[in-house]
């Protein structure tokens, strides 16, 4: 697992009073056969992270996908979960937002038989006032 550092994206003004910060947040499609995590990624100071899990395809037999939101306030400090995505058992998206730290990245929880894999990819943004 690396750690990356989300890039900055332009300053949004919806109230020309406020700036808000934001960062990309992009995990490119992988392929899941065992649990596991991503790459941990730093979202700086935003606190809130909005962002659309794809399941491209998976196959076996009952197949399952559970995904958490893992944040931290540093790369190699203990994470903890900010929350959940509904349990994958078919293709599909699914757009959720969660309070986070300054480091985030997604847990992989597999269940089923005959060798479970998901295709998973993660988009989305951090933002933060």
């Amino acid at each position: 697992m690396a750690n990356r550092i989300a890039p900055r994206l332009p300053a949004i003004d919806p109230t020309e009073t406020q700036v808000v910060s934001r960062r990309k947040v992009e995990i490119p499609a992988a392929a899941f056969a065992a649990n596991g995590s991503t790459d941990s990624l730093y979202v700086g100071e935003c606190g809130v992270l909005r962002v659309t899990q794809t399941c491209a395809s998976r196959t076996g037999t009952n197949p399952t996908c559970d995904v958490t939101v893992m944040t931290c306030d540093t790369p190699g400090g203990t994470f903890y979960a900010a929350g959940t995505f509904t349990q994958l058992t078919a293709a599909g998206a699914q757009r959720k937002a969660f309070a986070v730290d300054r480091w985030v990245r997604f847990d992989v929880a597999l269940g089923g038989t005959n060798t479970p894999t998901f295709t998973l990819s993660f988009d989305g943004e951090a933002v933060g006032g």
